[in-house]
Parts: structure tokens; sequence; C-alpha cells
């Protein structure tokens, strides 16, 4: 809070008011509704480089600290970076890689495609709008399960993914997802932050203060173009400014949320954050 130039006095108070709060949830919450709360269950993440790591108690017991915590099913590190949970969802869906490779046979490559967009597609893209990496190498990390998979089903079904002229200069990764009319993982983890994205800036689902974030450009061009009401900041909102800017222009009228969904799947969207 020091470093917004919030006033020490201030974060002095907020500290107790916090530990204060804690207190009242072991002492009089849980005796009111004659629930016990699971002390070890409960941890404290400190979050930023310079954070003091203060201790907090409920009644006499210390609260424990860690530095990576599940909620919702993301692990969330202190630095932010989600590597824990990425390495978690890229082993289990590698797992569930070689199970279903060694418990289907089969000649077609769109049967093992759906087995993999229906068992092993979900949990790498849940909650991709928390975690979503902001360095390469865990991009590649994120999309290698399908490299794996694709490569083993070409091998199996006896499919080549070579290059057909000498003007093909994409990877054999890229190449066996066009053929098979598949998409990277990174392209749906874009498409599920914009579909997100455009049910925060029409009103279908609540975002708090979002006019403090950002607010209507009021373009008579494009309907969707927005402005930023502060400084650029890691919010939802402020980080995926620039991926939702670039899609503006294909949209000179407003639409519906379906319409929204099949044009922005028709768009190189990995070619908008390289």
């Amino acid at each position: 809070m020091l470093n917004f130039g919030i006033n020490p006095d201030i974060c002095d108070w907020f500290k107790s008011f916090l530990a204060n709060r804690i207190s009242k949830v072991k002492i009089e919450w849980c005796v009111k509704w004659k629930l016990a709360l699971a002390e070890n269950k409960t941890l404290v993440l400190h979050l930023g480089k310079s954070n003091p790591k203060h201790s907090y108690f409920t009644g006499t017991t210390k609260v424990q600290s860690t530095t990576c915590a599940r909620d919702l099913g993301i692990l969330v590190d202190d630095a932010l970076t989600f590597e824990n949970h990425i390495d978690k969802i890229v082993n289990n869906a590698l797992h569930k890689s070689r199970m279903v490779l060694r418990s289907f046979r089969s000649s077609n490559p769109n049967f093992y495609f759906k087995l993999f967009n229906v068992f092993i597609r979900p949990t790498l893209e849940y909650g991709c709008e928390l975690f979503h990496p902001s360095s390469s190498r865990l991009t590649a990390r994120l999309d290698y399960p399908l490299r794996f998979f694709s490569r083993k089903v070409f091998i199996r079904c006896n499919m080549s993914f070579r290059p057909q002229t000498l003007s093909d200069t994409s990877s054999p990764y890229e190449r066996r997802l066009r053929i098979t009319s598949q998409h990277s993982l990174l392209f749906r983890r874009l498409f599920l932050i914009l579909k997100t994205y455009f049910k925060i800036v029409t009103h279908r689902c609540h975002f708090p203060n979002l006019s403090k974030f950002i607010q209507p450009a009021n373009s008579t061009r494009f309907p969707y173009r927005l402005k930023l009401c502060c400084a650029k900041n890691d919010s939802f909102l402020h980080k995926y400014f620039s991926l939702w800017d670039k899609i503006v222009p294909h949209f000179p009228k407003l639409v519906s949320e379906e319409v929204f969904a099949s044009r922005v799947g028709q768009l190189p969207l990995e070619s908008f954050v390289s």
C-alpha cells in the first residue's frame, strides 16, 4: 500500500483492522454459527516483492504462511507467475493424453481429436482468463500436450504432415493443426479471454467499478472502441486492452454475443500477440 502513496498511518490501521477481522471470524462468526474454522486449511499468501510479511492470528493460533495456495482449482504463487499451476495442468493433460492413446485404437484422426477436445482440453483452459502466461516459455509449455498428442495421432494414423510446397514455412505442429482443422491452445485461450472481455464491456457480467478502468470512446466508426481511465496496470481489463483494441476494427456495428464469437473465431488471434 505504501507503494501507491497511501499514508503510513492508514497502512498501520489497515494491518490492525485485518488482524482483528480474522480474529472476529474465529471468535464471533464461528461461535455464532457453531462451525469450527479449519485452521490447517487457512493460509496467508504474501504478494509483492516489498511485502513486510506480517503474521496473522485466528485467536491465539498463528495463520500459516505459504508461497503457493490453491483457490477454486487454480494454484496461485506469491509472484503471480502461475508457473506451478501451468506445470500441474500440463502434466495432468499429458497423463490423460497417454491414457486416451492407450485405451483407443482407430485410423480416424478426427476421432482422436474429439477425445482430446472433450476430455483433455478443458483441463488446460479452465480459468485461463486468470493465468494466461506472460512468457513465451510458459506459452509453449501450455501447447505441449496438444503438440505431443497430434504428433502421436498422425504417426498412428499413418498421415504425413510434411510441407506440400517449398514456400510453406510453417512448423510441423502448425501443419498438423491445419490439416485437422484444429486451433492451438494459445488461440483458444485468447478466444475465451475476448469472449469474457466482450461480456464485461457489454455488461453481460458484473465487473466492480468498471468505469474506473475503461470507458467507451464514443467512436462513430467503431462502437466497441474503448479508452483507459487511469494509468495502465496489470488488471484484466488493462492487460488485454491492446488485444481488444486490435479486434475492434472488425466490428463496425454492434453484434450479439453469438456473432461476436463466430467472427472472432475466424481472426488470426496468435498474430495479434506476437
